[in-house]
């Protein structure tokens, strides 16, 4: 099961969820560091952007091994500009990750994160249902498989989705809007 999903343990016929977290900033420091500078601690002149580049991937060990094993290939001085387009668009290889699992959903599952990401984090989840009946996607069965599949949450009947989450699903939409406008 790779790590974008819950992890399911079964012991003695039972099932116990565990979902996986982000990782707290004292942990995800020392993780980026060994794979951009091969230790756990940042170069002098380094450490700050070390860190707003930690506080960017949000505590997520793929993306912290992603993005510091590419800055670990490109020079210093072109860290704040990676930075920069961090802050902007996701670094591609965890954008390319993480889509593997949007890319498994099925056309409704996939229609319903978009729309997520675009318009209902941080919104009530029975808001959102109303329009996803209408357009017959299914959404309790699909809301299930995007839960499962730790694409997003549901707290007090409020939808969320981790930032990066959010960031592809709208790269995803800005990327078919400019294909679609070039047609």
């Amino acid at each position: 099961m790779d790590g974008s999903e819950e992890n399911v343990l079964t012991q003695s016929g039972q099932k116990f969820l565990h979902e996986m977290k982000e990782m707290h900033f004292d942990h995800a420091l020392p993780l980026f560091n060994k794979r951009a500078f091969n230790t756990d601690s940042a170069p002098c002149g380094l450490y700050d952007l070390s860190r707003q580049v930690v506080e960017r991937t949000g505590g997520l060990p793929l993306a912290l091994e992603v993005v510091g094993s590419h800055l670990r290939t490109i020079s210093k001085a072109k860290w704040k500009t990676t930075l920069t387009k961090l802050k902007e668009v996701p670094h591609k290889e965890v954008q390319e990750r993480l889509k593997i699992s949007y890319d498994a959903l099925g056309r409704e599952g996939q229609q319903i994160f978009l729309g997520i990401a675009c318009f209902f984090v941080n919104n009530k989840k029975t808001n959102a249902m109303y329009m996803w009946e209408a357009c017959d996607f299914y959404p309790e069965v699909e809301i299930d498989v995007l839960i499962r599949k730790s694409l997003i949450k549901i707290d007090h009947d409020r939808i969320s989705m981790h930032d990066q989450l959010r960031d592809l699903g709208r790269e995803i939409v800005r990327l078919k809007n400019i294909k679609n406008w070039g047609d």
